[in-house]
């Protein structure tokens, strides 16, 4: 299990989470021994307006007290890395967080065209010995015969799990059921899945 509350959660609070309110939720989720916590996004704006955990700078994350169980990670958008690749600054702004010694993951969520393309950004992320997890959005919309392309891509990518998301909330288990046994053909990895339903 998962938890991501304070990241997707904080799409309606602009993630402006008081800090007792995280320190509490950390310890409601270590209690109930969920082992992995997405603490948040990591977005550059350059008008800083959102939370702390719009944006799990490094001091944020190593301000978080921790059991030594819980695995911490935040998401990066595929479509932002994508945007921002020739800045070498805003790249290395993202980067910058891999040098936690507390954060344990990284999410990246993206499309299945910006699958391959951010391969440049998911080597790093595997240098820094850091669990890699792709989220594709929109899984709702993948045709049959596009699996075996996207596994091929996914293999160049090489992630530790890969999830599945129903972005649009159109899934039932059965459909999950079927899409999973085809890509179970051409991905022998972890697979996960993030339901909207």
């Amino acid at each position: 299990i998962l938890d991501c509350t304070l990241r997707d959660g904080g799409y309606y609070n602009n993630w402006l989470f008081p800090q007792k309110l995280i320190n509490d939720y950390i310890k409601f989720v270590e209690r109930n021994q969920i082992k992995y916590v997405e603490i948040g996004f990591r977005f550059f704006d350059e008008i800083r307006t959102k939370g702390n955990t719009a944006y799990s700078d490094l001091s944020f994350i190593q301000s978080l007290r921790l059991k030594k169980h819980t695995s911490i990670g935040v998401m990066f958008n595929g479509s932002d890395i994508l945007k921002f690749k020739k800045n070498k600054k805003i790249i290395n702004y993202y980067l910058d967080i891999l040098k936690s010694n507390k954060l344990s993951f990284v999410r990246i969520a993206c499309h299945r065209k910006e699958l391959d393309q951010i391969s440049f950004f998911t080597k790093k992320i595997k240098l820094n010995k850091k669990k890699l997890m792709i989220n594709l959005m929109q899984i709702s919309e993948i045709k049959k015969k596009e699996i075996k392309s996207i596994c091929e891509k996914l293999k160049k990518v090489n992630p530790d799990v890969f999830y599945l998301a129903d972005s649009l909330g159109s899934m039932k288990p059965q459909n999950f059921k079927i899409i999973i046994k085809q890509i179970k053909k051409f991905w022998h990895g972890e697979i996960g899945i993030h339901a909207h339903n």
